[in-house]
């Protein structure tokens, strides 16, 4: 399951990204891309057992990460109820809305979380995570 979420969430992400291409460019806009685009190889990173973030620097994302999908929910919560409130939305689709976005946000974190807390069994060790003589 994990390896079919993280080729999804790769694609989806791409694809998400290309659509922004010709949005301006916003502070907002070059940290989500950027935690989307890390989030991605972590979540590759996972889900493949492979070592891509030294464990220390994968830790740091972990938490960066629950920070920043913490801020996004909300922001698209208040931006949900901004569209309810003016009726431009019915609040099925408000509500529906939120729970796809909160349930593929609450996997994603789960795999960032769990590759950031050393919760995946490597073999393989890259030069980062190997003692030094």
């Amino acid at each position: 399951m994990w390896k079919f979420f993280s080729v999804l969430t790769i694609v989806m992400t791409f694809y998400g990204v290309s659509l922004t291409n010709d949005e301006p460019v916003t502070f907002e806009k070059i940290i989500g891309n950027g935690m989307a685009l890390l989030s991605c190889y972590v979540i590759f990173g996972y889900a493949f057992k492979k070592n891509v973030l030294p464990r220390k620097t994968a830790k740091t994302f972990a938490w960066l990460f629950s920070g920043y999908l913490i801020v996004t929910n909300l922001v698209f919560i208040a931006r949900l109820y901004e569209k309810y409130s003016t009726a431009d939305t019915p609040l099925w689709a408000a509500v529906v809305a939120f729970v796809i976005g909160a349930g593929i946000n609450y996997i994603e974190w789960l795999a960032v979380w769990r590759y950031g807390n050393d919760e995946i069994d490597t073999s393989a060790q890259v030069a980062w995570d190997r003692p030094r003589p």
